[in-house]
């Protein structure tokens, strides 16, 4: 595995620039990382292997084009947190718009990316439903936006009130 350039649009506001504020803003794709060498679509299709243990770290260190398994261990870990934050945000979307459809049933035993899955297939249908015409993030994009990110909302027991179409 070799490195190679991809590049990034970057945005800058002038007038916030005058302000002394932050004046930039970076456009990733949505295969990158921030700030890392390390596709996500790699780490992702690294999750997805059956293995387990260390068969799991070998294969994974091969896949990635890395050398330290603590390397490793920390991308899967930080994966399996995206992929926690992705179906908690999706279950409550779908939760809130009762009249799309019902959350799907899923095993609470079963895997984080199996439930991903069916979740996703359920947020196309409700897009269809709602008859939006724009399509609905994809995985990678809802990845790298929760990717270490961190939780500063708890959940909450109030009703939203935004108002839905009917």
């Amino acid at each position: 595995m070799s490195n190679s350039s991809t590049q990034v649009i970057q945005i800058i506001c002038q007038h916030a620039k005058r302000q002394g504020k932050p004046y930039t803003k970076r456009l990733l794709p949505s295969f990158l990382i921030p700030h890392c060498l390390i596709r996500l679509d790699t780490v992702l299709e690294a999750r997805g292997l059956e293995e387990k243990g260390e068969a799991l770290i070998a294969k994974a260190c091969l896949l990635l084009g890395c050398i330290d398994e603590r390397t490793v261990r920390r991308h899967l870990a930080a994966i399996d947190e995206a992929i926690r934050r992705v179906n908690l945000q999706l279950a409550g979307q779908i939760a809130l718009r009762p009249e799309l459809g019902r959350l799907p049933e899923h095993d609470p035993q079963g895997a984080h990316h199996q439930r991903l899955t069916t979740l996703l297939k359920e947020e196309k249908l409700r897009a269809l439903r709602a008859g939006n015409t724009r399509p609905p993030p994809t995985l990678l994009e809802r990845l790298q936006e929760n990717w270490r990110k961190e939780s500063t909302k708890k959940p909450s027991n109030h009703v939203i009130s935004s108002a839905r179409p009917p």
